[in-house]
């Protein structure tokens, strides 16, 4: 198990956590016995693997010290959090910024941001850090960043020869490759939060079964990649759900993220009435 799995089923048990009447202590002796751990991997591969004994350390941690600094690890994200009030926070969210919180405050050995903008917590300030995901559509290539309030994206179509009906995948494929390292370049210059928290990348056109389109690859497989060598979780979704989310977002309502609604859907291709429900 790779530390950045430790770190999601840290931020899963958290979550997990603000939802049962259990003390943290009950919550961890239940979901980490072996036994109960296996059971859940038939179901969620994160729990494939159970943890060596420094990997539970670590998860212990974290769950025990986000739900005893709960309270305090709010009030910085409110805090930070501009023009966004910490209600509206998708839960999901929430559980993702507490658990980074947590491990920036108290746990020595997590890299911390260098120069004048890093601020000792203790003094009253703290570094925020941001998610980096990448979306490699039939379209678009496109980058950005987001710690919760502010963030930054760069896109660009691709490029269709003129009097051509459209592009093979292997063409959007390649196109996606040779522009992603120019534009992770590229986005790095316009402010991006370190150290992260999490890296993404849409994975398929949509949440169903046997959706799949090659052009995704491009950004997952750097994605993954990037994740894996920073030690950091990363979060599949599909195109689809990144619609929903951007729609959300520009219209002030992430908090239906965190219940059943009805979506609309008008894309290049289909017309869909989606009922969407929270993971």
């Amino acid at each position: 198990m790779t530390r950045s799995t430790a770190r999601e089923i840290a931020i899963h048990c958290a979550y997990s956590l603000g939802f049962s009447h259990q003390s943290a202590e009950e919550f961890l002796t239940q979901r980490m016995d072996r036994e109960t751990f296996l059971n859940w991997g038939k179901e969620n591969a994160l729990y494939q693997e159970y943890p060596n004994e420094k990997q539970m350390q670590y998860i212990q941690e974290v769950v025990r010290g986000v739900a005893e600094h709960g309270p305090e690890l709010d009030q910085y994200i409110a805090q930070y959090a501009k023009n966004w009030s910490f209600a509206r926070i998708p839960l999901t969210a929430s559980a993702i910024m507490r658990v980074a919180m947590y491990e920036i405050l108290y746990m020595p050995g997590v890299s911390r941001a260098d120069g004048p903008e890093a601020r000792d917590h203790r003094a009253g300030g703290v570094t925020m850090t941001a998610a980096l995901g990448l979306d490699t559509s039939n379209y678009t290539t496109s980058a950005a960043w987001f710690d919760g309030s502010r963030g930054e994206n760069l896109g660009k179509l691709l490029e269709v020869p003129e009097g051509s009906l459209g592009l093979r995948q292997s063409e959007a494929l390649f196109q996606h490759v040779k522009r992603l390292p120019d534009m992770v370049s590229g986005l790095a210059e316009t402010g991006l939060p370190r150290p992260l928290a999490a890296l993404g990348a849409s994975t398929r056109p949509r949440e169903v079964e046997g959706s799949y389109m090659p052009c995704f690859l491009a950004g997952e497989s750097q994605a993954r990649s990037m994740a894996a060598v920073m030690g950091l979780p990363f979060y599949p979704c599909s195109h689809q759900q990144g619609h929903i989310a951007a729609a959300a977002w520009s219209a002030g309502r992430m908090d239906l993220l965190d219940q059943p609604h009805l979506v609309w859907h008008l894309s290049g291709g289909t017309t869909e009435l989606l009922y969407a429900v929270p993971d």
